[in-house]
Formats: structure tokens, C-alpha cells, sequence
């Protein structure tokens, strides 16, 4: 009579990944010209990707060897999709249909905003730390640049979001660390809104959901 043997399977320890080594999920979105929704995407590999009306996705060349951190997309004077794109080494470049151009170095996060009239604004967060890291959970202090000049904003920011509002009018959306909690609000023509407000932990899908919401609708 024969003996069964029972197969030993190899041991599979689970490993938690550190949150903060993870790269972000990002997308931006914006109604061209013609009314279609063109969205941009960051994925956690750091490449960028395109898509319109929900079509397939178009990789977009970026720095070579360096990935994507954030992205925001708006709509420029000409009328053509214009990006904001800040790279894992901190530095922000602005690329517009004929030209590309370097804003800031030790960015966390950009965005701009530009209505019909001409009226704009540009935020840069720039790193508080002396070491940059393109990690999550990192906080700045805000500029605002404005046909005003270049003012010193916020500080301890986590991220920020430019948007034309319901009126055609600026608006801002940002989350600030305060009391140990990531406060998310918007101020635009149609008043100042709370947005959430979370413990300084899971704070990126704040960022994601808000920056959605305000780039679709408001643009």
C-alpha cells in the first residue's frame, strides 16, 4: 500500500510597503475649446499619460530619466491646453502649445489659472525641507503670483489647486496640516467652503478628488 506525500508550498512572508515610498496617483482634467474633456494622467511608475473624451490613453515624452510628481492642466490664453508639471527633483516646468519654460526648483506642487479676461493666477508650493523628496506627505509654503506681483501665502501646505469658478472667476483649492489634520478648502466668487478635514495621514486622495472636481467643472 502506497504512502501519499503532502507537497510543502514555499513560505510566503507578506511585506507591508512604507506609504511614504509610494509614488501618488494624479489626475488632472480640462474642457478644451471644442468641449472635450482632455485628462491627464500620473501614473506611480512617474510616466504621463493623455486621453480624450475617455479614449485610450497617449504616453506624453517628459524629462528623460526623471518622473512626474504632479500635473494640472488649464486652459491658456490662446485657448489651447496648457500643463503644469512638477518632477520627482522638485523642479516645475510650465508647457504651453509653442513654448516650455522652467518656474521653480524645490516645487511640491503648481498650478495657474487663467480667465477670459486675462486675469490669472500662478501657485507654486515650494518645499519647507532642505532635503527634497518627492514622496508623499511633504508640506510647503505657498506663492502666489498674480498680475499684482509675487506674495508669500500659506505655509505648511500639502498641495494647491487653480480652477476658473461657475462665475468665470479665480478660485483656489489647497490642503493645509493644521492641529495634526489636513484641512482641504476653496475660495472662489462664490464663497470660502470647507472641504474635508482628515488626519495627517491618508491625504493624497483629497488632493486627487479636489483637483478633479475643480479643474472639470470650474474650466
Amino acid at each position: 500500500m502506497g504512502t501519499s506525500r503532502t507537497r510543502r508550498l514555499p513560505a510566503n512572508r507578506p511585506i507591508v510597503e512604507p506609504l511614504e515610498n509610494r509614488r501618488l496617483f494624479n489626475v488632472s482634467s480640462v474642457f478644451n475649446v471644442n468641449r472635450h474633456l482632455e485628462t491627464y494622467i500620473v501614473h506611480q511608475n512617474g510616466t504621463l499619460t493623455h486621453t480624450e473624451d475617455g479614449g485610450a490613453e497617449q504616453l506624453i515624452a517628459t524629462r528623460p530619466g526623471v518622473g512626474v510628481r504632479v500635473v494640472h492642466a488649464f486652459l491658456a490664453p490662446n485657448h489651447r491646453v496648457a500643463l503644469d508639471v512638477v518632477y520627482d527633483d522638485g523642479q516645475a516646468w510650465e508647457y504651453t502649445s509653442s513654448s516650455a519654460v522652467q518656474v521653480a526648483n524645490n516645487a511640491l506642487d503648481m498650478a495657474h489659472a487663467i480667465t477670459a479676461s486675462g486675469d490669472f493666477r500662478l501657485d507654486v508650493l515650494i518645499s519647507n525641507s532642505s532635503t527634497y523628496s518627492p514622496g508623499p506627505d511633504q508640506t510647503g509654503t505657498l506663492y502666489t503670483n498674480t498680475p499684482a506681483g509675487t506674495t508669500a501665502g500659506a505655509t505648511n501646505v500639502r498641495w494647491v489647486s487653480d480652477y476658473i469658478d461657475v462665475n468665470g472667476n479665480l478660485g483656489t483649492a489647497m490642503g493645509v496640516i493644521s492641529g495634526g489634520n489636513l484641512i482641504a478648502s476653496r475660495t472662489d466668487s462664490t464663497g470660502t467652503f470647507a472641504l474635508y478635514n482628515a488626519p495627517d495621514a491618508a491625504t493624497q486622495d483629497v488632493q486627487a478628488c479636489v483637483q478633479g472636481m475643480c479643474q472639470v467643472c470650474g474650466q
